[in-house]
């Protein structure tokens, strides 16, 4: 079962390297999104003898792989940017096997800083992730559908030899139906496994309405206060521009 926790504490033998092969999902997560892996295991008997698909986290090819001891649990996890160091106080969100030995890291946040980290494609609740399975889609078609119909058109009108306007328009209405259907499926299918997941490593953070909160707009929100009230640019550069901000 997943159960992620927050816990708060100084970051203790640090080993960072680059590479998304070496991470892996705590069983509980495994278990909840039935995310396929292959491979082998690389921290301890709390990971089982798979590891985590390419794919499945959305990784860069420069992700951080890390190690920790945090409050005498070894941890492990991987991100696409990370900006911690050892000594340092955090909070994270973890996922333990049962004699909370080892665990998983989902989240992580710098409480002074208002920033954190999360895994990837982890970023919003399950009904964030619902909306953005309905327009992200229509976002990318208002620009694909004008010049799929002005191609059509050209091509009608000049094949039958007159200016074609109904055909045109009701093959590009038609197609984009179905082309908005298959790809609101598709971010659905992608998205809503581990936005479930998501939701409750939002809830261990302690945000309110954890599965209506989108990360990304949260952290828009946040830069945008700070830079009213300093009035100057916020400085995202220290982070690599890849954390959220609260």
């Amino acid at each position: 079962m997943f159960t992620p926790q927050l816990i708060k504490g100084t970051i203790t033998h640090l080993q960072t390297l680059e590479g998304k092969s070496n991470f892996v999902l705590s069983g509980g997560a495994r278990a909840a999104t039935g995310a396929a892996a292959a491979g082998a295991a690389v921290v301890g008997s709390f990971f089982s003898s798979s590891i985590l698909a390419r794919s499945a986290l959305a990784l860069k090819e420069d992700s951080v792989f890390f190690t920790c001891v945090v409050n005498g649990i070894k941890l492990s996890g991987c991100f696409n940017t990370l900006n911690i160091t050892e000594g340092e106080e955090v909070e994270l969100v973890i996922d333990t096997n049962h004699n909370q030995s080892e665990g998983a890291v989902y989240a992580i946040r710098k409480p002074k800083e208002r920033c954190l980290w999360v895994v990837p494609m982890m970023e919003g609740g399950h009904g964030s992730m619902k909306r953005t399975a309905v327009f992200l889609p229509l976002a990318l078609l208002k620009y694909f559908l004008p010049f799929s119909f002005i191609f059509i058109f050209l091509i009608e009108s000049f094949i039958k030899g007159s200016i074609q306007i109904i055909s045109p328009l009701i093959t590009v209405l038609g197609g984009g139906v179905l082309l908005y259907c298959t790809m609101a499926f598709g971010v659905y299918v992608t998205f809503i496994g581990k936005a479930k997941l998501a939701t409750q490593v939002i809830a261990a953070l302690g945000f309110d309405d954890p599965a209506n909160v989108g990360l990304g707009l949260v952290s828009t929100a946040a830069v945008k206060q700070w830079e009213e009230e300093h009035g100057k640019p916020f400085p995202k550069d220290q982070h690599d521009g890849f954390a959220f901000y609260y």
